[in-house]
């Protein structure tokens, strides 16, 4: 039996919300993790010098950028949650439109062999 339209709505209301969740984690790790780690490189530059700092920087300067793809990588993740739940809820209202249809011409049916059968 196909879901009802509240269900499938509500459904798809919580595969957004989802999908908003992890975009708004990417955002809060991109400005939060990558941009904390860029202002201690600055610092480690501005305070710290020689060979030791530079190696010291380079590792904190890749896993900077290590943290920018996983932020990349969480929002594409979100945004093919975004087209699964698209296209989940047009073939859930799809067969919902089918079962409907289904149902009406079944009851027709039902309803000319009653008539028939009364003559």
């Amino acid at each position: 039996m196909a879901l009802s339209e509240q269900t499938i709505n509500f459904n798809y209301g919580q595969a957004m919300g989802k999908a908003g969740q992890l975009s708004a984690a990417a955002g809060a790790l991109e400005s939060g993790a990558v941009n904390d780690v860029g202002t201690i490189i600055t610092a480690i530059k501005r305070d710290w010098t020689g060979v030791n700092a530079d190696e010291y920087t380079s590792k904190c300067a890749a896993e900077q950028e290590n943290l920018r793809q996983i932020a990349d990588d969480m929002r594409a993740t979100a945004s093919t949650m975004e087209t699964m739940a698209e296209n989940i809820k047009a073939a859930e209202l799809r067969a919902l439109e089918i079962a409907r249809a289904e149902e009406a011409a079944r009851r027709a049916a039902e309803e000319a062999s009653a008539r028939g059968n009364n003559i």
